[in-house]
């Protein structure tokens, strides 16, 4: 899994328990994306990670990174 993926959940977490929770955080909300080195960058609905964190996973590793994922956005 991409680690800039990692920090966009992290970060979503961040928002929905933070000074922005009373702003919506709807499944249509676009989050833009930058990594650098080499510098990248990409916009993703809320709603499409969510559904990728909730999908299947290729593998056992993978299955429990989204396990460890959908821990840290309950926190």
């Amino acid at each position: 899994m991409l680690p800039s993926l990692v920090l966009l959940l992290v970060h979503i977490a961040a928002f929905r328990r933070g000074a922005f929770a009373e702003m919506p955080l709807g499944s249509a909300t676009q989050l833009r994306i930058r990594v650098k080195a080499p510098e990248e960058e990409h916009t993703v609905t809320v709603g499409k990670v969510l559904s990728w964190l909730e999908g299947g996973a290729r593998s056992p590793n993978e299955q429990v990174k989204k396990n460890r994922l959908k821990e840290r956005l309950r926190r």
